[in-house]
């Protein structure tokens, strides 16, 4: 079962975590905020200990070292400091500490990096099969960061807003301007010679930044500015789509009470009238026992 970009065996992996992200989202949905937190944090906690149990298999795959050109895997080049996987330590931050900046870019940005990642890998993983250990590591931790991503929304930590776009943009500038100073650091120092995390030096053979750089050739700056054009439409589409949610959600809720009032006012008509009916009755028989004591009071003729 060889993966590649949009074939079948790709759709599959996708529908696995999609499936995950829906059945994670409806048996949570009515727990305590403590427990939805707490299995997030959960997985984002396995998925750490996966990532680095997949990069050992990375390191002794005699085919990938190959492929990339190395004697041995520079463990200075494989942490967890890249677009995507970073999200694995700053989604539970995120939880822990609420800030809606940090929830917003983990949100919008992760499950976007990561199926990039996944759609567009770099070599040694496309073309091969799925259940290759270095496949199963990297597929698997990149679906499980979408899934966390997308559950801060269905799980109700976070809903998108245009006003969060700024914060979102400056925290990935912010991010990117670090990793940027961390890859030359890494370079400078000879503990890394191809550090290039966050992709901030060059595109490294991935189809979709080689579009980006052959536009821009310039470090970090090419991808600024695509980053932010994708951004910001991708994060007004979310919030187009989380808005129109919204109305409807809103739109049901004031039908329902509606509805209910309605009951209400019919229920209280109802319990009126036969009130009334009931005093009527009281009435009637209050007269007919007047009558009769009259009657009984009148002596014969």
């Amino acid at each position: 079962m060889v993966i590649n970009a949009f074939n079948g065996v790709y759709f599959a992996v996708l529908g696995v975590f999609a499936a995950l992200t829906i059945g994670l989202s409806l048996i949570l949905k009515n727990r305590s905020e403590n427990v939805r937190k707490w299995t997030i944090i959960g997985i984002c906690i396995a998925n750490i200990i996966f990532f680095w149990v997949y990069k050992y298999w990375l390191s002794i795959d005699i085919e990938y070292l190959h492929m990339t050109g190395y004697d041995k895997i520079n463990w200075f080049n494989e942490l967890p400091l890249q677009l995507c996987n970073i999200n694995m330590f700053l989604i539970p931050t995120a939880l822990l500490t609420k800030k809606r900046g940090l929830l917003g870019f983990c949100f919008v940005v992760a499950p976007v990096a990561a199926l990039l990642a996944m759609t567009f890998p770099s070599v040694g993983f496309a073309g091969y099969s799925i259940f290759l250990p270095r496949n199963l590591g990297f597929f698997i931790t990149h679906g499980l960061i979408i899934t966390c991503a997308i559950c801060l929304a269905t799980l109700g930590f976070y809903r998108p807003k245009v006003r969060d776009l700024p914060g979102i943009a400056l925290t990935l500038f912010i991010l990117s301007s670090a990793l940027f100073g961390v890859n030359h650091l890494l370079r400078a120092t000879g503990l890394c010679a191809e550090a290039n995390y966050f992709y901030t030096v060059e595109p490294a053979g991935i189809s979709i930044l080689e579009v980006f750089w052959s536009i821009i050739p310039v470090q970090f700056v090419y991808l600024a500015v695509f980053g932010l054009i994708i951004l910001v439409v991708y994060f007004l589409i979310l919030c187009l789509f989380f808005g129109l949610g919204k109305k409807k959600a809103d739109k049901t809720e004031d039908t329902e009470i509606g509805e209910s009032a309605a009951i209400e006012e019919q229920t209280a008509d109802e319990q009126d009238a036969e009130a009334e009916n009931t005093d009527n009755e009281a009435d009637d028989e209050e007269a007919a026992e007047s009558d009769k004591a009259e009657a009984d009071e009148t002596p014969a003729q």
